[in-house]
């Protein structure tokens, strides 16, 4: 669902469709509204033993989305 609202405060003309296998937001598009994390592999452990190249650059990315989250939030609540 976040990508959803990047994409239409990106371009509000866009139409998007979410397709979900039951109601949208009870799968795996509603998941982020309860686990916030910059993490990308449900946890560190799991992000240093698949990815330890990547480690920095991931986490540095996933602290960019949880700021881009943040403020979204703070422009919906301001209006």
């Amino acid at each position: 669902m976040w990508a959803v609202v990047q994409a239409k405060e990106e371009q509000p003309e866009r139409n998007i469709v979410v397709i979900e296998a039951n109601s949208v937001a009870i799968g795996a598009s509603g998941r982020p509204a309860a686990i916030l994390s910059t993490s990308v592999m449900h946890g560190m452990e799991n992000t240093q033993r698949l990815f330890p190249k990547d480690m920095d650059d991931l986490e540095r990315l996933g602290k960019e989305n949880m700021d881009g989250f943040k403020e979204a939030i703070e422009r919906v609540l301001a209006n």
